[in-house]
């Protein structure tokens, strides 16, 4: 039941819809797929973006970045775009 509570109150205060709104730009303009490897300077930007817009810690942007598949902690293999 915590982690329901977490992962609700996460969705109630950064929207899926307003996150993506948000960090469009930041995609787009970084050329690449998601999802990011956690710990590069773009994935730092992205939890920094979140942070700010929404007023939350950079712990709970990171988990709704990562359940939203914008951040991985896993090896990110290259694609044909990369």
């Amino acid at each position: 039941m915590e982690w329901q509570a977490s992962y609700a109150s996460g969705a109630f205060l950064m929207p899926r819809e307003a996150l993506t709104d948000l960090l469009r730009p930041l995609v787009v303009a970084s050329g690449k797929l998601t999802p990011f490897r956690i710990g590069t300077e773009l994935s730092d930007q992205l939890i920094a973006a979140v942070t700010d817009a929404f007023a939350v810690s950079r712990e709970a942007a990171k988990i709704r970045l990562i359940k939203l598949n914008y951040l991985s902690d896993k090896l990110v293999t290259a694609t044909l775009f990369d």
